[in-house]
This record gives C-alpha cells, sequence and structure tokens, in this order.
C-alpha cells in the first residue's frame, strides 16, 4: 500500500478488507499498520497489512472502506490531514521557571505553556509568559524547568490538532472553551457524550474517552481481583417509614437501632420526616462484600435521601466512595436497567446486583433476588416506583411517603406472570396464593400444627367437617398472607408497631457472593492462559442457579391456569428452570422421565385433590409440596429439604393408596398386606429375594401426619421411624447384600404399620 501525500491511504491492489486498526482521530506515525486486508494472488488468497510509510505524521479524518467491503485499484480507504508541527521558543535570555504542560496533553488556543523570568528585569510580562497558538498537542518538552536559556531557545514542540471536544459542559468544550451550542455538527455530537458522574449530568464526555474511563476501571478491578455488586436500599439493605404524630421521638436512642432522617421536597414544599431500621448485620455484611467487590447503590429514593441512608451505613465513606444512583438521575422511572451503559460503558461482565425487586432489572441475569426485610408494621416501600409515578394529588401522594399495608411479597414477577394471577383467581377464590417470601417465616411447628387441624377436620364426618370448614379457611387465610405467623408488637417508649422476627439472610447470602467471586476468577486464570474472552457473570451465575435443583423433575398443579397461552413462561416456570431443575406439562411415572415433585398450592390441596397429586399420592417416592418450597429454594439458593413443605405423606408401597379406597376395599387389601409380610418374615432369604418389598421413602421423614390418631400407633410409628434408616428403607436405594436379620426387622415394622391401619379402619 501506498499513502497519497495530502490525501490518505490509496489502495494499490484489488482486494478485501479485514479490519482496520485505528479509528477516526487517531494519529498515525511511520511504519504503523492501520488494516488487515485480503487479496488473490496466483489464484490464493493471501492476508497484507496496510502500512503507513510517509516521513510526515497524519491525523486520520475519514475512513472510507468498512471492515468486510470489498475495493478496487486506486480506490480512497482513508482520508488524513497532515499534521503540522510548531515549536515554542524563548523570547528573550532568561531562566525558565514554570511548565505547565505535559507530554500528550491536549492543549487549547491560548492556553498558558511555560513561564520564563528574564535577565532583564525591565521587560513587560509578555516576554515572560509563552501561549498556545492554537488548538494543538504536546509532542515534546525540550527543555527542563530551571535551566538558563538564550533567546530563541526551543522549549516545546506541538503538533497541531482540530480539538475533539472530549469533554463538555453545559455546552462549552472544557479543552478549546468553544460553545458548542452554535452549529448544528456541534449540538449533533453533544447527544453522543455520555455522562461518568450520575450527579452531575451536565458534565459529559465522548465515547472514546468513557471507554478508556472505563478500561482503566476495569484493569484497577481485575488486578485487585474483585467484581462489582450493585446494591438496592429500601426493602434490601434496610426498611423505611415516614414518621406519624403518634410516634415519640424524644425516646429514640441508640440501643433501638432505629435512625432519623428529614429531607425536603421543592416540589411539593414539604419536609419529609423518616426512621430508618437497618436490616440485621447489615454492617458485617457490607464490610466483608467490599473485599470481593466494589460497592455502588442503585435505589428509586430520591438523592438527598439515598446519600443520608449511605451515610448511615458508610459513616467513613470508605466503602461506596458516593458511587450512588438515585430515581433523580435514572433514565426511566419503572426500571433500573437502563443506566447499566452509563455505569459501565464496556459492558456489565463483572456487574452482581442484589435487589428485593429482580424486574426492577428486567430480571437481569446477574440480579440475585432477596426477601424483602420489613420491620415496621404494615408500612411497605415508601419508594414503590408505582405509587411515585402517580401524579400527586396532595402531598400524602408526594414521593417517599408510607402505604398502609403489608409488604408485597409475591409482586417478583414478570407481565406473563401478572396475567396469570388473574386466571389464578378463579381457581382458588376463597384462598390467596402462598407467597414463598412470607412462608420463610414459617417454623416447621407452626406448619405441624396447622396439619394437625387440616387432617382432623378430614377425618371428622361430614357434618363437623361443613361447620368448621369457615373457620379453617379464615385461619388458613391468616397463615397465607403473613397476619398469623409475623408477630406484631409495640415498643411502649416510642410508640412504634414492628414485626418481631429474626432475619439472618445477608449473613447467607455472603457464602453465595463468595462462590461467584470464586468461580468468576477461576474462569478468569483459565482465559488468561488460553487469551480468551473475559468471563462474564451473566453466565456464572446462572451456571450457579443451574446446579440447585439439577436432577429434580417438576410438574405444577393447580400453579399454572388451564388455557394459558404459554406456560413456559409463566413465572414459576422460569424460576423452576433457572434453577436447574426440568419441569414438565404431565406427569411421569417411567423410570427415563420420572417425575420427582408435584408442586401445587397449598389451597387448592384442601379444596380437592387434582389428578396429578392423585397420582403422585398412588406413586412411591414422588414429593407433594407446597409452592413455598420453591420460593424457599429460590430465595436460598440451595436445595431445602422438602419435609417442612409437605402436603401429602410420601408413597410407601400402596398404604397411601389406600387412603383413597373404599373402606370395606381397604380393610380387605389391608388384611391381605399384613398376611403377606407376616408369611415373608418366615420365609428363607432365597425366597426374599424372589418377594419385591417396593417400599419407598424420604430419608428421616415419619409417617405421623394424622396427628389426632397418633395415639391408636404410637409404637408402631416409632419403630417405624427408627427402622427408616436403615438401607431398604431409604429412598437412594435398596442393598441387596443386607442381612437376614436386619429384613426380618424391617418387615415386622411394615406389618406393625399395616396392623396399625387396619386397626384404624376397625
Amino acid at each position: 500500500m501506498a499513502a497519497a501525500r495530502h490525501e490518505g491511504i490509496v489502495a494499490d491492489a484489488k482486494g478485501k478488507l479485514i479490519n482496520w486498526l485505528i479509528g477516526t482521530g487517531d494519529r498515525t506515525v511511520k511504519g504503523e499498520t492501520l488494516g488487515l486486508y485480503e487479496t488473490k494472488v496466483n489464484d490464493v488468497v493471501e492476508t497484507k497489512r496496510i502500512i503507513y510509510d510517509k516521513e510526515e505524521d497524519c491525523l486520520v479524518k475519514r475512513i472510507v472502506v468498512g471492515q468486510e467491503e470489498e475495493f478496487n485499484v486506486g480506490q480512497m480507504l482513508i482520508e488524513m490531514d497532515r499534521l503540522e508541527k510548531l515549536i515554542i521558543s524563548t523570547k528573550v535570555a532568561g531562566k525558565l521557571t514554570n511548565l505547565y504542560i505535559k507530554e500528550g496533553e491536549m492543549v487549547s488556543n491560548g492556553q498558558l505553556l511555560a513561564s520564563v523570568q528574564p535577565d532583564d528585569t525591565s521587560l513587560s510580562a509578555k516576554h515572560k509568559r509563552m501561549r498556545s497558538p492554537s488548538c494543538c498537542r504536546i509532542e515534546k518538552i525540550l527543555r527542563n524547568v530551571g535551566e538558563e536559556l538564550p533567546a530563541k531557545t526551543p522549549i516545546i514542540q506541538l503538533v497541531v490538532e482540530e480539538c475533539r471536544h472530549t469533554t463538555i459542559i453545559r455546552d462549552m468544550c472544557a479543552t478549546c472553551g468553544k460553545d458548542l451550542s452554535k452549529s448544528k455538527a456541534d449540538r449533533n455530537l453533544q447527544k453522543s457524550m455520555v455522562t461518568m458522574i450520575p450527579n452531575v449530568p451536565d458534565l459529559v464526555v465522548s465515547p472514546d474517552l468513557a471507554g478508556e474511563l472505563a478500561r482503566n476501571d476495569m484493569n484497577r478491578l481485575l488486578s485487585g481481583r474483585k467484581l462489582v455488586l450493585i446494591v438496592d436500599l429500601d426493602l434490601t439493605l434496610i426498611h423505611t417509614r415516614m414518621v406519624s404524630p403518634d410516634i415519640k421521638l424524644c425516646n429514640l436512642t441508640e440501643e433501638k437501632q432505629i435512625y432519623y432522617t428529614c429531607h425536603m421536597f421543592p416540589e411539593y414544599n414539604v419536609y419529609h420526616q423518616y426512621l430508618t431500621r437497618l436490616r440485621p448485620n447489615v454492617e458485617e455484611f457490607l464490610k466483608v462484600a467490599s473485599t470481593l467487590f466494589e460497592l455502588h447503590v442503585v435505589t428509586m429514593g430520591s438523592r438527598s435521601y439515598a446519600q443520608d441512608i449511605v451515610t448511615i451505613l458508610d459513616p467513613t465513606g470508605s466503602l461506596f466512595y458516593n458511587r450512588i444512583l438515585s430515581r433523580d438521575e435514572l433514565k426511566s422511572q419503572l426500571v433500573k436497567s437502563t443506566n447499566l451503559d452509563q455505569l459501565f460503558p464496556l459492558g456489565d461482565n463483572l456487574v452482581c446486583i442484589i435487589d428485593d425487586r429482580p424486574e426492577m432489572w428486567e430480571f437481569h441475569p446477574s440480579c440475585i433476588t432477596v426477601p424483602p426485610y420489613s420491620y415496621f408494621a404494615n408500612v411497605g416501600d415508601i419508594n414503590d416506583p408505582k405509587k411515585l409515578n402517580k401524579k400527586p394529588s396532595n402531598t400524602s401522594d408526594s414521593p417517599d411517603v408510607k402505604e398502609n399495608k403489608p409488604v408485597d411479597n409475591n409482586r417478583n414477577m414478570d407481565p406473563n406472570q401478572q396475567e396469570e394471577n388473574k386466571t389464578l383467581d378463579q381457581i382458588d377464590k376463597d384462598g390467596i396464593e402462598l407467597n414463598g417470601q412470607n412462608a420463610n417465616k414459617c417454623n416447621e411447628k407452626q406448619i405441624m400444627n396447622d396439619r394437625k387441624n387440616i387432617s382432623s377436620n378430614s377425618d371428622s364426618n361430614d357434618d363437623s367437617s361443613a361447620n368448621t370448614i369457615d373457620d379453617n379457611n379464615s385461619n388458613r387465610k391468616n397463615i397465607l398472607t403473613g397476619s398469623s405467623l409475623w408477630q406484631t408488637a409495640v415498643d411502649s417508649d416510642t410508640n412504634i408497631a414492628y414485626y418481631d422476627i429474626e432475619d439472618n439472610y445477608l449473613l447467607s447470602l455472603l457464602p453465595l457472593l463468595q462462590q461467584i467471586h470464586n468461580n468468576f476468577y477461576e474462569q478468569y486464570d483459565q482465559s488468561m492462559q488460553q487469551l480468551d474472552k473475559l468471563p462474564d457473570l451473566k453466565s456464572v451465575i446462572p451456571e450457579i442457579r443451574q446446579n440447585i435443583l439439577k436432577d429434580i423433575r417438576i410438574v405444577f398443579s393447580a400453579i399454572i391456569p388451564n388455557g394459558h397461552p404459554c406456560p413456559e413462561k409463566s413465572y414459576e416456570w422460569i424460576m423452576a428452570s433457572s434453577l436447574g431443575a426440568k419441569v414438565t406439562h404431565k406427569f411421569h411415572s417411567s423410570p427415563s422421565r420420572r417425575t420427582t415433585h408435584v408442586v401445587t398450592k397449598r389451597s387448592a390441596f384442601e379444596n380437592g385433590y387434582t389428578q396429578k397429586v392423585h397420582m403422585a399420592m398412588r406413586t412411591a417416592g414422588i414429593f407433594v409440596v407446597d409452592i413455598a418450597w420453591l420460593y424457599k429454594c429460590n430465595e436460598c439458593w440451595t436445595h431445602v429439604e422438602e419435609e417442612p413443605y409437605l402436603l401429602a405423606p410420601v408413597c410407601i408401597c400402596s398404604s397411601t393408596r389406600m387412603q383413597l379406597m373404599p373402606e370395606n376395599k381397604r380393610r380387605r387389601s389391608l388384611e391381605l398386606k399384613t398376611e403377606m409380610f407376616s408369611k415373608r418374615s418366615r420365609t428363607s432369604s432365597d425366597e426374599r429375594s424372589r418377594t419385591p418389598v417396593g417400599f419407598m421413602m424420604a430419608p428421616e421423614f415419619r409417617l405421623t401426619k394424622d396427628m389426632s390418631q397418633r395415639s391408636s400407633r404410637e409404637s408402631s410409628l416409632d419403630s417405624f421411624s427408627a427402622s427408616s434408616s436403615s438401607s431398604v428403607f431409604s429412598s437412594k436405594s435398596t442393598d441387596s447384600s443386607a442381612t437376614e436379620s436386619s429384613v426380618d426387622s424391617e418387615c415386622e415394622a411394615i406389618g406393625a404399620i399395616l396392623e396399625a391401619q387396619l386397626a384404624d379402619t376397625n
């Protein structure tokens, strides 16, 4: 390739451009490789370089031929401008006292470059100072400060370049001082600029400079082996409410760990007073997380509100360093994800997010959904975007006002799920969908007590069941809404109502963040050895989730309504799939695709068994669990034990199926099976190996579900529980080499259970 002296680069052969190694505005020097292209030589395709071979330094003005485009001989490839070099020299003899620039720096017209102390002190100031004659770049500094220089001694070598206006403040270039609001071209230039500091929107930089700054930040994080963690405030790290007249602020003390703040909203001409409670262990969480991540705050609260909360969380400023993005700077008042490209111009490969509202991030792959933290009773998210976007009719509707209802923990859903819930109301008119987050406050004892009531009601006669069904539904609704599970207390000193609950979620989140950090840098170390691309947390985090329910096969019952246009897009389906579970439309009992879990709602289970639940209860080893189990797995990022969420006993042989039989058939079946196991205990080992037991059981699960009738079979069930730890009763597998004595004891235990069930039928 050859270079036209003043026009640019012209092709001297026909070929196809592969890619350019330079861009518009870049400076070129002799011998520099500008790009690569393909050309045919004797019918052989060769790759060649485009080399700049002229003595004069030039500036790339415009790239004419783009990537993967073909060109002909004599076609212009790049337009270039030859750089004009200037020399700044001393006007009089004297001593060089100051240099105000450095090599490579861009200077504007008239900018002060250096100063000289003349030997003749009678000379005026214009002989002492040297300024730039035009917009230039400092190429080389020829002299040092303190040297004695004769007149007309070269000091600075400049290269004349047109200012690219990389930094603009209020329509004015920060480099050359040009007013960029007058010409259309300059106004269009400003539209492509990027805001680097969220709370200073008037300061914008060019995409190239933003990329350079972002690249420096990324290299700094990678060299320090850190990632980026974006945290939400409301209901994630804190819970805030407005101050009401009945609250006694004078009695607030440090022991109560409630912080008071006050903010002025000029648009509403009102003051708002707040009380904020930090989530338990938040200080320790942030301290440990800061060793692995660079912390950022993105919140729907106002900037003054966010700054005050961050001051409480980080009094020394050593954790967040004013990395705060509030709703005043967000591009959208409904989602936060639209600002990710502004915060991270090179991409969000290193970004991890924790928020109680994943829909605010449009279900970003790197977003970890945390259960909402609710401390103040009957107070929700004061910065709920849906409430903030309502047109204010009075001061009570202004931003950051109290929401007079409990936290809505079932709001984490996509638009398809919101439509689905309307149909779900038709399935369960008298029940409220059990929410996974509220259900996390349940303890096992309360769940078992609830099952006592269900079992006693199911075994009573029809008349008594009819009389108590309304009471049971009322109690069930209280449990589902959380009102009976979250103990409400009132502080007598301050008159503040709060939920008396324990919350240690942030501490349980730290191991997950550590795992994410370790997995990323394991892949990063491998990619550095193989010179591969940078790992991406958008793939690292989903990989971790995919292993949570890896070998689980789920079918939903009474969760996704019949006739749903696309069940695969429902929130529960997407959640289960993201956890690694295989979700199917139908119940399967074949070994190759055997269903392991039937997930349903407690309200639907109590109102009547569906076909899928019937099949699960008649098939050995199938878990029928409440939807709260799936929410809990999603919250904890681990396979949670099914026992606290079981709605029906796991089937053993066909004993559970007998509960669905008419009484006369059930009694006859029990008699036959009791006789079979009695005979089996007297047979030889060879005969036992040919007689299948057909028993499957969940580990450490007890069949003491019918709590109202425990007295009639206490000893039998206890003996069964003791023997359930053996290998034959384990759900994992049966050991063919079990000793004869252990088989005898196990057969006797099963026979005891069947005899107890037979006694119950009498």
